[in-house]
């Protein structure tokens, strides 16, 4: 034990005070829920002490789009007396001060640690997600949560963690066996949370690793062996889990989508202030839920025309100068596969919105 103690002291001194900051923050991600998010909100109030002491609040090429956008909805929950959503977007601020952290003191070595972390937390994540089920201990049927929020969300953690292991085998970092075996067993996490929405993202993020590493060869056999488990679900639309209600999903998400247009119609210039599908569906009867189960339809209740403006004035840039740094950053492959998952899964949910999978989308964007 003492020996274990002093190796993992050495290991720590390899690491700045910020990457520790990161560390920590990772070590939290799979505490059950609401304690998960602990973690990441610590160590964004720290990102925001450390640039309020350099005086770099507003050093980051066009950050003050961001924070225009931040006070706006602010503003707009307070307006709309929406405090529940007040106080839950000062959160996930402090996630964007946290990403702003990782971009700052990233390395291929933290890149690593925190794979590393990651992968063994997801293994007892899995472990958890499988006693729910098999002793029906779950509060979502048959379907798991593990520590998360609810089941969706642990299902594109676990997408998440599928296509960081998979860039990290690409990469050759080690150990090598552990970043295989967590494969398997997110894969297992997301057939246990019953999360259908999580499959075809995964799929492609792994196929978009591939081509942009340059693996041709295995990309045409991932891309057959994806052509033809979506045929074989196509056929037998049994293999899919939940396939029994995947009838009545379909028709509460219209219901839902039909009721987030009509909220966007009323409030379209500076939206409903963030979570404001909740705040206005409230007597929407079957369509009332947290979210709009649409990525661009909740941002456009949320934030309206202006904040998705200024968002959008911010992220395309920022998009477009991680791309330009391709050839020399290795992380650009991750950055744009997990971007690929999470729009593809956005369709039919904002899977972003957990306190847990936020943190862990925003680390591996800002890798």
């Amino acid at each position: 034990m003492q020996a274990f103690a002093a190796r993992a002291r050495n290991t720590l001194r390899l690491f700045s005070l910020e990457q520790k900051v990161v560390l920590f923050a990772l070590l939290f991600l799979f505490v059950p829920y609401p304690y998960g998010g602990i973690g990441a909100g610590l160590a964004g109030i720290f990102s925001l002490g450390l640039m309020a002491w350099r005086r770099a609040l507003f050093a980051r090429k066009g950050f003050w789009l961001v924070q225009i956008w931040g006070a706006v909805t602010l503003l707009v929950d307070a307006y709309y007396y929406n405090w529940y959503g007040f106080w839950v977007f000062a959160y996930f601020l402090l996630v964007i001060a946290f990403g702003v952290l990782v971009r700052g003191c990233r390395s291929d070595r933290l890149a690593c640690a925190s794979l590393v972390l990651l992968a063994v937390a997801s293994f007892v994540a899995c472990a958890v997600a499988a006693i729910q089920v098999i002793f029906d201990f779950s509060d979502f049927s048959d379907r798991a949560a593990s520590t998360v929020t609810n089941p969706n969300f642990y299902g594109y953690m676990c997408e998440l963690i599928v296509l960081a292991c998979v860039w990290a085998l690409l990469r050759g970092l080690r150990p090598r066996w552990l970043f295989w075996a967590a494969i398997p067993v997110n894969l297992l996490g997301i057939w246990l949370s019953g999360c259908r929405s999580a499959w075809l993202p995964v799929g492609a993020g792994v196929l978009l690793l591939l081509l942009l590493t340059g693996r041709r060869r295995v990309f045409a056999v991932g891309a057959s062996i994806g052509a033809a488990a979506g045929a074989a679900v196509l056929f037998f639309p049994k293999l899919m889990p939940r396939a029994s209600s995947f009838d009545r999903s379909r028709y509460l998400r219209e219901l839902i989508w039909a009721e987030a247009w009509k909220i966007f119609t009323q409030h379209p210039v500076i939206g409903g202030g963030f979570l404001g599908y909740q705040f206005f569906s409230i007597d929407a009867g079957e369509a009332f839920r947290v979210h709009a189960h649409n990525l661009p339809l909740d941002m456009l209740v949320n934030f309206g025309i202006v904040g998705m403006a200024l968002l959008c004035a911010y992220c395309i840039p920022a998009a477009v100068r991680r791309a330009k740094a391709f050839r020399r950053d290795p992380a650009v492959a991750l950055f744009f596969a997990v971007l690929l998952a999470t729009v593809i899964h956005g369709v039919t949910d904002v899977p972003l919105l957990g306190s847990q999978s936020g943190p862990l989308l925003m680390l591996l964007v800002c890798l």
